[in-house]
C-alpha cells in the first residue's frame, strides 16, 4: 500500500513565504560565510532543508506503517540517519538537552512539587 508523494519545491518561488530566513544565515555563518548573503542562497538552502525534512518524514511515516503504527516514533527517523554520525550525535545531544531542560523546570515548578 505505497502511496506517491510528490514533493514540489521551487526554488525562490515569489509567492513562497520563507520561514528560516535568520537560521539560515546563521548556518551559512557557522560554516565560514562572513555575510552579505545573497536573498536566493538563503531560499536555496531553506528549500533544501524543507525537502530533506519532508523526505525524512514520509519515509518514516511509511516505515512506521510497515511496523504496524499509525504513529511515529523516534526509532522511524533514527533508522534514516543511522549512517550518519554527525546526525545521530546531533539528535542525542538535542534529545539529552531536551530532557535537561524538561527536569529544571520540575525542579522550579511549584505545581508539579
Amino acid at each position: 500500500m505505497e502511496e506517491d508523494y510528490e514533493v514540489n519545491i521551487i526554488p525562490n518561488d515569489p509567492d513562497k513565504k520563507y520561514q528560516f530566513t535568520k537560521d539560515m544565515q546563521n548556518m551559512l555563518c557557522s560554516f565560514g560565510d562572513t555575510g552579505g548573503f545573497d536573498s536566493r542562497t538563503v531560499e536555496l538552502m531553506e528549500d533544501y532543508l524543507m525537502e530533506f525534512i519532508q523526505n525524512l518524514l514520509i519515509n518514516s511515516e511509511e516505515r512506521a506503517q510497515r511496523r504496524g503504527s499509525t504513529k511515529l516514533q523516534q526509532q522511524d527517523l533514527m533508522y534514516f540517519i543511522q549512517n550518519d554520525p554527525k546526525k545521530i550525535f546531533r539528535v542525542k545531544h538535542l534529545l539529552r538537552m531536551s530532557k535537561a531542560i524538561e527536569e529544571s523546570k520540575k525542579k522550579f515548578d511549584p505545581t508539579t512539587a
